[in-house]
């Protein structure tokens, strides 16, 4: 298994600039009725879409000028990171749901408790899933054309967890009743429309996928597994199903395709956070057997606990540390400091593996943010400004440039 494709990654969204925020209007995300509602991808007319190429032209050329890896369209076709898939797949249907829908104490709706909300959108199965047609391939085409055929490799999507709406509602409400006679039914249709959204982008030239999955680190909550207990919810039974609906949605892709998940502890406006907790409760499982080769994991502060669970990481995989926080434009990380943390996480795999510090370093690591820069369209993290967030990116290479002279610069390896 090669090494991580680049040794200063990001995680995909970037700030939006103003003039795209504006021309979306009343299509981007906003609250009906107290409810949070998502943006409206479909209703997007050509001069907003217009407008969209511009931004993500921009972005490129500012990431291309400065030597930033991976080139991302920032996300600026969505409004947040989960919008297009589901909503794209047929027997779907978007309804506004309570709390009391959603599991009791789920952290990524904390936040919007603390904001006042009285809930928010989902997309629930009203029919037996179907892909019928790509939610990203318009985008992935646009970027596509904004670039150098030899930079395509280059170019990392994202694209949500299918667990998304099952981890954010009760069991057995991300269905109408009589479609699925179990959670497990409706997530091994999602995964494998995944699949095949996948394989439609990779025949279309793209060759590195993130998945973005706030629900994993979930598992690593303590009061949210108190409250699962509470209500006799089984949280091993439910790891071991979410890790095999990933392994679903990965299982058969072609083997030139990088694809990494992304464990996010949510990214939310004032610094706002979701899950906390150390990885220890699920990295071993998580590590050894999902099928990804690719670890994003935030760890920009004590929230995230140590880095002990790496001892768990097989030698075959790799562990991108998303050191550098986008939550906050005041903090000020140093190369030096963090280059630190690096080498104790290599000493940590090193031990787990019977391997040195320097071949760690080589063969499992790499270093992002820990986050997008704006999950959401207007999800910015404190202060946090596009000067300052390629001030951020920067800091990662200059840190790559400390620990793998060799690797900064270069494209992806394969």
């Amino acid at each position: 298994m090669p090494p991580p494709p680049f040794r200063a990654d990001q995680i995909g969204s970037l700030i939006r600039p103003k003039y795209l925020i504006e021309a979306r209007g009343e299509l981007k995300a906003g609250i009906t009725d107290g409810i949070f509602t998502s943006f409206d991808r479909s209703q997007r007319g050509q001069q907003a879409k217009d407008v969209e190429r511009k931004a993500i032209a921009e972005a490129l050329e500012t990431q291309q000028g400065n030597g930033f890896t991976p080139l991302t369209s920032g996300e600026f076709e969505r409004d947040a990171f989960w919008d297009g898939f589901f909503e794209s797949l047929s027997g779907m249907q978007i309804r506004l749901v309570t709390w009391d829908a959603c599991r009791t104490d789920l952290p990524p709706n904390r936040p919007m408790i603390k904001f006042g909300l009285k809930g928010r959108d989902a997309c629930v199965a009203t029919t037996k899933i179907q892909h019928t047609r790509s939610a990203y391939l318009d985008d992935w085409l646009l970027i596509r054309s904004l670039l150098p055929k030899e930079r395509w490799s280059d170019v990392k999507m994202t694209l949500p967890s299918p667990t998304w709406y099952s981890m954010l509602l009760k069991e057995g409400r991300a269905y109408d009743a009589g479609v699925y006679d179990s959670e497990e039914g409706y997530l091994m249709d999602v995964a494998s429309a995944l699949h095949q959204e996948i394989v439609i982008l990779y025949n279309a030239g793209l060759r590195m996928v993130q998945i973005d999955d706030p629900n994993l680190t979930n598992f690593c909550d303590q009061p949210f597994l108190d409250r699962c207990v509470e209500e006799e919810v089984d949280m091993d039974a439910l790891l071991d199903l979410y890790i095999a609906t990933h392994n679903r949605a990965l299982h058969g892709l072609p083997s030139d395709l990088r694809i990494g998940i992304h464990m996010c502890r949510g990214n939310y406006p004032h610094g706002l956070f979701a899950a906390s907790g150390g990885y220890e409760k699920i990295a071993a499982k998580l590590f050894q057997e999902s099928n990804y080769s690719l670890f994003y994991l935030e760890y920009d502060t004590d929230r995230a606990g140590d880095f002990t669970p790496l001892k768990h990481l097989p030698a075959e995989k790799a562990v991108v540390l998303g050191l550098v926080t986008t939550r906050d434009a005041a903090k000020t990380e140093h190369v030096s400091d963090l280059k630190d943390q690096v080498l104790r996480a290599a000493d940590i795999i090193a031990a787990g593996q019977g391997k040195t510090q320097r071949e760690a370093l080589d063969e499992n690591l790499a270093v992002s943010p820990q986050c997008g820069f704006a999950s959401g369209a207007e999800n910015t993290g404190v202060g946090m400004t596009i000067e300052r967030q390629w001030e951020k990116l920067q800091l990662l290479q200059d840190l790559a440039r400390k620990l793998w002279p060799a690797d900064v610069g270069k494209g992806a390896r394969a």
